[in-house]
């Protein structure tokens, strides 16, 4: 929860509740934020059966808009013993479950100072809220799977297919092409989808993953292009080109840094240890298999530059 404000809630072992103000910081135990002030409102209360924290808190994040209609909020909880401190700097476990949904803030405008939660107004509120939509948490799973396997698999096995096949020339020019629209049609459809998750958990655009990961869309919508300008070029001249090289360099830059993002943005997901060394793995093996290519390239065009000057020194010799 990068970039939240969360306040936390916990019994005061007085029958009242503690609210304390914290700032998210990723896949973190967010600490106690000593710079926000939260004032503890009447009907607060912690019993047996409900904790009820009312309580104002005067906002000045630029990401909290109190004009939407659907600001996203997130909801998580853990079961255990009751903390019953003051302390604000309680230490926290990780929760045991989350609910993600929206709020109208325009609608839950009092337009008054006092208390909003005495009296009988309050109470007709509690028992038929008014101001949100829960997010389909299955729909956001599937989203978030699905964005995260298509990139997985365009960046770090088709694309690099792509990159091996054409240093090994198998297949022309046009298998390369191929590989690589399949490759940009992937990472296009999962961008869309990435847009739309992070749209709808209020994470657009607000953390580095989400901002690398627009900058690393822009960069490979570039790369066809010098691709085409390279292969115009050298069907004129018959020789390599500053596009090719530009275009084969630009294209290794961009394959690293949606690697590091894709490891990043697992993070972000909270994924496994285990995912996250499994992603390492599978990009060392892209690269190892790209680097293997590459010299076995580099010693096939050496081979052929010998094989044509001892060509070219028989035919020397016929001629004298």
């Amino acid at each position: 929860m990068a970039g939240a404000t969360i306040f936390a809630v916990y019994t005061d072992g007085k029958g009242n509740v503690t609210v304390s103000p914290r700032d998210g910081t990723g896949h973190f135990e967010p600490l106690h934020s000593s710079s926000k002030t939260v004032t503890l409102l009447a009907g607060s209360k912690a019993d047996a059966t409900s904790v009820v924290a009312n309580f104002k808190y005067r906002a000045d994040e630029p990401l909290l808009q109190v004009q939407s209609h659907s600001s996203p909020f997130i909801g998580s909880w853990k079961e255990g013993p009751a903390f019953n401190t003051t302390d604000l700097a309680q230490t926290l476990d990780h929760h045991d479950d989350h609910s993600i949904y929206t709020l109208d803030l325009v609608s839950a405008n009092v337009g008054v100072s006092q208390n909003p939660f005495l009296g009988a107004s309050a109470a007709q509120l509690v028992g038929q809220p008014q101001g949100g939509a829960e997010l389909d948490i299955a729909l956001g799973k599937r989203l978030l799977k699905a964005h995260g396997t298509l990139m997985g698999v365009a960046w770090l096995i088709v694309y690099p297919a792509g990159a091996i096949l054409m240093r090994l020339r198998w297949g022309g020019v046009w298998a390369h092409v191929f590989i690589q629209l399949v490759g940009t049609s992937m990472v296009i459809a999962a961008f869309a989808i990435g847009y739309t998750f992070s749209g709808m958990y209020g994470i657009r655009f607000n953390n580095t993953h989400t901002l690398f990961g627009a900058s690393i869309f822009g960069l490979i919508l570039v790369q066809p292009f010098l691709g085409i300008a390279h292969h115009l070029l050298y069907r004129r001249e018959g020789k390599g080109t500053l596009f090719g090289l530009l275009h084969c360099w630009y294209g290794r830059a961009i394959i690293i840094l949606a690697a590091v993002n894709g490891g990043l943005g697992l993070q972000m997901a909270r994924n496994s240890r285990g995912g996250e060394i499994a992603w390492g793995v599978v990009a060392g093996v892209a690269l190892l298999a790209y680097l293997g290519a590459s010299v076995y390239s580099v010693k096939g065009n050496k081979m052929q530059k010998k094989v044509k000057d001892k060509d070219d020194e028989v035919r020397g010799g016929e001629g004298n």
